[in-house]
């Protein structure tokens, strides 16, 4: 039982070295839709460390131009994630 312990620790310990990009490469979160926002910020973090979480209130203008380094999120007033966030 404990040589089974040491290979599943092991492996977590290396699979959680590799660089975040590796994980996931998501350009949108639909299943966040509805989530407090907090919780949806340190998921995304966690997926893609290479971008900005940028909030933004119902009836904000959103942001102009395209980046690629930016996920953008709508909250509502329960500060819920109101629409899908996406990259850009």
């Amino acid at each position: 039982m404990k040589e089974g312990y040491r290979k599943n620790k092991q492996r977590i310990e290396r699979s959680s070295l590799a660089p975040a990009h590796t994980f996931s490469c998501s350009t949108a979160w639909p299943e966040l839709v509805g989530s407090p926002y907090f919780h949806v910020g340190l998921t995304i973090w966690f997926e893609r460390r290479d971008v900005t979480v940028v909030f933004f209130v119902l009836g904000d203008t959103p942001p102009l131009g395209f980046d690629p380094e930016r996920v953008v999120v709508f909250v509502d007033a329960d500060q819920r994630v109101a629409f899908t966030p996406t990259i850009g």
